[in-house]
């Protein structure tokens, strides 16, 4: 009985585990600006680099709070450093360092400048007046992707089926079917269940 019970609370933790939604990070500051926070150390020719590309920024988003803070020389900014990464679930290794809610960039180049600039001008496009933020802040202007006329799906045994012929929930259950078989996970579960009840 006290088996069956463990088995039951573990099986119950995993439930909640998979429904509960992580803690997100949001881009935003304790007073609802979108806040930049930019760790850079004394010396280093590519947080010079940075920095000079972080006037810019600031200068093309006025509503942008940017946080600049070197790390080298200050115990008290390498701690905010590793704290912040930590939170994210990452270890500060490199300089320079950005963070902006979730997202974090470590090193710099113009791939990095172009995201950061993305997901800056993101965060500001969903700010309404007041400071506060939309609750669904508009997506950011990339093509949406249209299924072609004509698509088909392949259900095995059960021939190929025209997806835009279905309704809505008969397209997604078809999908799930598909894509929820696998052989694989199938036999791992069978060598679980054997192995409990063993």
């Amino acid at each position: 009985m006290r088996v069956a019970g463990r088995y039951l609370a573990l099986a119950a933790l995993v439930l909640i585990s998979l429904i509960v939604p992580e803690p997100s990070v949001h881009g935003l500051d304790s007073e609802g600006e979108v806040a930049l926070w930019f760790f850079w150390g004394d010396g280093c020719d590519l947080c010079d680099t940075a920095i000079d590309w972080l006037d810019e920024l600031g200068a093309a988003y006025p509503e942008l709070i940017i946080h600049s803070v070197e790390v080298w020389n200050n115990h008290e900014g390498e701690q905010r450093y590793r704290d912040m990464m930590s939170e994210r679930g990452l270890r500060a290794s490199w300089v320079p360092g950005f963070i902006l809610g979730s997202e974090v960039w470590e090193g710099f180049n113009d791939v990095i400048a172009a995201e950061i600039d993305a997901e800056v001008e993101y965060l500001l496009g969903g700010m309404i007046y007041g400071g506060r933020v939309e609750d669904d802040p508009p997506a950011p202007s990339t093509p949406v992707q249209e299924v072609p006329p004509g698509t088909t799906l392949k259900v095995g045994p059960l021939g190929a089926v025209q997806i835009e012929a279905q309704s809505l929930l008969g397209a997604t259950l078809l999908i799930a079917l598909v894509d929820g078989f696998n052989p694989c996970s199938l036999w791992v579960l069978t060598i679980l269940l054997a192995m409990i009840l063993n």
